[in-house]
């Protein structure tokens, strides 16, 4: 394990340390394409350490399962959601305002925004699950498939 960390780290450390000469260096910035080699690396590390036995055990554990498998079925809804609310658009946060309100409660801000997205992710599930039993050939709307999480 402590080898795939190692390897996990060194693509990370590669994949930046790219990036910056790229941003600092006229003639380093054409070759930032080869930042897909450390990401396929980071990505296929990622992947080894995810399988290690202590990893296994770890997220199959229960408040890891649930959290897992709820973003991860709301995950469409979230892709759909997160845009106009990070891009800071007006008026697009619940309460009427936009994410620049949020700065002064850093690191807080990156929860709430978290929470935000997954309350409204989860509104568009529930109404798509709506207009889709609107529009089957049932009779009458099964409220709790509607409002079921996963």
């Amino acid at each position: 394990m402590l080898q795939i960390i190692s390897v996990l780290l060194f693509c990370t450390l590669l994949f930046y340390g790219i990036q910056i000469a790229g941003n600092r260096y006229v003639w380093v910035a054409h070759l930032q394409v080869l930042t897909v080699l450390p990401l396929i690396g980071i990505i296929y590390y990622f992947y080894r350490l995810a399988n290690t036995e202590i990893m296994q055990r770890f997220f199959q554990g229960r408040c890891w399962n649930f959290m897992g498998m709820t973003i991860g079925g709301l995950c469409l809804e979230i892709y759909l959601v997160q845009m106009p609310i990070l891009t800071g658009e007006e008026r697009c946060l619940p309460f009427g305002g936009n994410t620049d309100d949020l700065l002064p409660l850093f690191p807080l801000n990156i929860l709430v925004l978290l929470a935000i997205i997954l309350m409204l992710a989860y509104i568009t599930r529930c109404v798509g699950r709506f207009f889709q039993q609107t529009f089957d050939n049932r009779d009458g709307y099964e409220w709790k498939e509607i409002l079921r999480l996963r």
